[in-house]
């Protein structure tokens, strides 16, 4: 599944009534993790870079395509928090925290 189409798939869900996971939204929540988990690598990457003082590779990294400050924006999508807390009640998987103050190292180096 499309990152895009799960996180639309997660943010339909924690918006509906419905509180029985379908299997769409399990697949979505294991497609999400799993893009946490790649993105998370990349910011590692990149927190690793700026701790070097090495800005310009750092910058260079950041918008080789899809941009790493994309791919965090789509996956820190409105209602992220709340489907956080609804999956753990309901034995959906959870990704790892974003890593947001990489994002905000890079912004203002």
């Amino acid at each position: 599944m499309r990152i895009e189409k799960a996180v639309m798939t997660l943010k339909n869900y924690t918006e509906s009534k419905e509180r029985s996971p379908s299997s769409a939204v399990r697949e979505a929540a294991e497609d999400y993790v799993r893009a946490c988990e790649l993105i998370n690598t990349d910011l590692a990457r990149l927190e690793e870079l700026l701790n070097k003082n090495l800005r310009s590779e750092a910058m260079q990294y950041a918008n080789i395509e899809p941009r790493i400050e994309d791919q965090v924006a789509q996956l820190n999508f409105p209602g992220r928090i709340d489907f956080e807390m609804m999956a753990a009640f309901q034995d959906l998987p959870v990704g790892s925290p974003l890593k947001m103050e990489v994002i905000e190292n890079l912004q203002s180096a």
